[in-house]
């Protein structure tokens, strides 16, 4: 199934960090390229963040079941994007978006990770998490009055020793979360307030992990088809990856044998 591209306004996909490969810490690399627009994100690597080392920093081989990511250790480590993402942000918002994660955290962090947060105070925007309290993937969104926090299924964990992906879409008026393609028993009506305040990822200024090894952002409400379709796409689909866009035809050219006498 082909990745969604209708909609898709800003895209991180650690293999693509540099916009052409991925994101090393032999430099190391602290600019994460936006594949679609122009909101780039910088890692921080002052006192106390990344140390770029496989354990704060990247890593990965580039398979599906060693993706290329960005691993934060709970030290301070985050990064910043040059915007607010348009589609959840006061200047952006039209009435509908989707946020996309692929995550690879293999155990449970000490404390809550923080993979992206759009938000200041406590009712506006949207943000996510691995909270350690009940080891899910937890979404928070504001009405401009009080959080709502969608939660993956009782029996699922944020988690696992493959690559997760998760999925919040809004239509204007309900807020679904996805997991793994599917979509969970907590979608509710909500009434969504934008935060046009600064945007961090990986907000892990206190002791936990993130594993990100992607990040996508729509400015339309992704279908459960769409949702379906991006999961099965798998954690290295990019939407710069011919393979993955729809409507591509290939053609095989035979070539015509040569007889050769004698």
């Amino acid at each position: 199934m082909a990745l969604t591209i209708s909609g898709l306004v800003h895209e991180y996909v650690a293999k693509l960090a540099t916009g052409t490969g991925p994101g090393v810490n032999a430099g190391p690399t602290t600019t994460w390229v936006d594949n679609v627009g122009t909101n780039d994100v910088t890692l921080r690597n002052t006192a106390g963040n990344f140390g770029w080392t496989t354990s704060s920093g990247w890593a990965g081989s580039g398979t599906a079941a060693d993706p290329y990511r960005l691993v934060c250790d709970g030290t301070g480590d985050y990064g910043t994007f040059a915007a607010t993402p348009s589609p959840i942000s006061t200047a952006g918002y039209g009435g509908a978006f989707s946020v996309e994660l692929w995550t690879f955290n293999t155990a449970d962090p000490a404390a809550s990770g923080w993979y992206f947060r759009d938000r200041v105070t406590a009712n506006t925007g949207v943000y996510a998490y691995l909270n350690s309290a009940d080891d899910k993937l937890t979404w928070s969104i504001g009405n401009g009055s009080a959080p709502l926090y969608p939660t993956e299924n009782v029996g699922l964990t944020g988690f696992d020793a493959s690559p997760l992906h998760h999925l919040l879409t809004y239509d204007g008026t309900t807020v679904t979360p996805y997991r793994n393609g599917s979509a969970q028993t907590s979608a509710r009506a909500f009434g969504f307030q934008p935060n046009n305040d600064a945007t961090t990822l990986c907000h892990t200024s206190t002791a936990g992990t993130a594993v990100i090894c992607t990040v996508r952002f729509y400015s339309i409400c992704l279908t459960p088809t769409q949702a379906a379709a991006n999961y099965a796409a798998g954690v290295l689909a990019a939407s710069t990856d011919t393979s993955f866009l729809s409507g591509i035809m290939r053609h095989h050219i035979i070539g015509r044998g040569v007889r050769l006498n004698g």
